[in-house]
């Protein structure tokens, strides 16, 4: 199994170019302001309407909950074709029980009862 994890400082985040892409494969992009659906399956991208004195986008233009879905095949598949220099891909065996842990500095690594890998 493959499960996407923080690998810089400052926790898990997914660069704009990773979120776009995702948007184009069709995961869901809702405005800030519309209802976003509840659910723990529930994946989606919402784009913030927050712009500068510019109107231009904000750098942050994006939120996601990929942090609950850290193996979503889709989000597997973009960061191995764009590459990330925040998160990297972790494989481990299908057959465990994970958790993900953060250091005080933001990077994760993946937990089993007696394993770990980073």
């Amino acid at each position: 199994m493959k499960v996407v994890i923080a690998n810089s400082i400052g926790g898990f985040y997914l660069e704009t170019k990773i979120l776009e892409r995702l948007i184009e494969l069709e995961i869901p992009l809702y405005n800030d302001y519309d209802e976003i659906p509840d659910g723990d399956d529930v994946i989606y991208i919402v784009c913030n309407h927050l712009h500068d004195m510019n109107n231009e986008w904000d750098e942050d233009k994006y939120f996601h909950n990929f942090r609950d879905h850290r193996s979503h095949p889709l989000l597997i598949q973009v960061i191995e074709e764009l590459g990330s220099d925040y998160v990297k891909i972790v494989d481990i065996p299908d057959d465990i029980k994970w958790y993900i842990s953060e250091s005080e500095e933001g990077y994760e690594t993946i937990h089993e009862e007696h394993r770990t890998w980073y």
